[in-house]
Parts: C-alpha cells; structure tokens; sequence
C-alpha cells in the first residue's frame, strides 16, 4: 500500500511470487473510543479480502506427466486501485475502486516448468499457490486470455495454446476461482468454479491498551 493525497493505493504485482493478500476490516460504527479507554480487553475486528484469488487445476484423459512450462493470464484491466472507506460506511466492507488507466496486463502464474503427475482427476498445478487481481466484469474488447504452453510426456514438442474469457465474466471480491486446463493430445480447454475463499472472512482479535490522558 503507498499513500497520496487520494488515501490508500495498493497496486497488484504482476509476477506471482510478488504478491499479497491485501484485507480490511468493515467499519466499526459501535466500537467507540470510550471502550478503549479502560484498556479491559481485546476488540474483535473481522477482515475480508477485498481481492480475488485464481488457481489453476490440471485434467488429462491419461496419467501422463504434464509439464506446464508457462502460464498466464492476461487481459485489458486495472492494476491499481485505491481503497475506498467512505463505501464501507454504508455496505460496511471497503471497496477497491480502480484507478488509472487499463492496460493489457500478464498475470504471471508460472514461468518455470512444472511437473503434474496422476492429474486424472484434476490436481493443482501449484498446491497454496495463487495469482491475486483486482476485482472486475469482463468488458467487450477487454480480451482476457488464459495463456499456456504444455507438453505430455517427455521427449515431445512444447505445444502453445490460448483459452478466450468471455466477456460479462467477473471477478468478485473476497472469491476464489479455479480454472481447471483439461488438457488432451489435441486440445485443451477449461471450465471454471467460483468458490467460497476458504473459511471467507476472517476474524482476529486485537488488544486494545488504554489512551494517555
């Protein structure tokens, strides 16, 4: 997060393994001063994930090693956005409203090979590992591109292939999706699941220490 005279910009990384997790609390319109002033105890605050997560599963039709040597995602969006609390006082979460201008951005999920084994039934290609992006709807000439290259075997040809999102698809805050590559000799294609992100929000309590008169 960086701060300017807008208030709090946070900007997503394009390499995967630079990026993070970016929560926030809902605004708490009950927790007031005087209930710190005791020092009596923690307060809880409930954080919520104001990004969307994207995973990546392998199917194949044989129990043939996959060895994905790059993928991508890629498409016209926002990359940066400031954080917006005056929203949270009225749906409680804040909200990252995008800044700047889009731009076609590649997402990297990995550029280095890995090895899939036993992916009959669709295995993650990375376990844990996951790309973060800035909530959106899929505009017409947004062109949203999965891009992957593959092989299955070994001592075969790399094979290049792109699977088209099509527009109205969104990516919704605090969701994770998973994009299963089902993957054959010919062809690869996909299909997605949206899913709850893991236990969803999530609660902490922080101990509050008295005010100095």
């Amino acid at each position: 997060l960086t701060v300017d005279s807008n208030g709090l910009k946070f900007k997503v990384p394009r390499e995967m393994s630079d990026q993070v997790d970016l929560l926030a609390t809902a605004y708490q319109e009950n927790l007031k001063i005087a209930d710190t002033q005791n020092g009596s105890g923690n307060v809880s605050l409930q954080f919520h994930h104001l990004l969307s997560r994207v995973g990546f599963s392998v199917q194949t039709t044989t129990d043939t090693k996959v060895t994905i040597n790059s993928l991508t995602l890629k498409g016209k969006m926002y990359e940066e956005a400031t954080l917006d609390f005056d929203a949270a006082k009225d749906d409680e979460i804040p909200v990252l409203v995008e800044t700047g201008n889009k731009t076609v951005v590649p997402y990297i999920y990995t550029s280095s090979p890995i090895e899939v084994t036993g992916a009959t039934s669709g295995k993650s290609i990375r376990a844990n590992d996951y790309l973060m992006i800035l909530p959106h709807i899929i505009r017409q000439g947004d062109d949203h591109v999965i891009e992957v290259s593959y092989k299955i075997g070994d001592n075969v040809p790399v094979k290049e292939a792109k699977v088209e999102l099509q527009p109205d698809f969104e990516f919704k805050a605090g969701k994770a999706y998973e994009f299963i590559l089902k993957i054959s000799t010919s062809t690869i294609k996909f299909e997605v699941t949206e899913q709850p992100w893991g236990d969803g929000d999530v609660e902490e309590d922080y101990p509050i220490n008295p005010i100095p008169k």
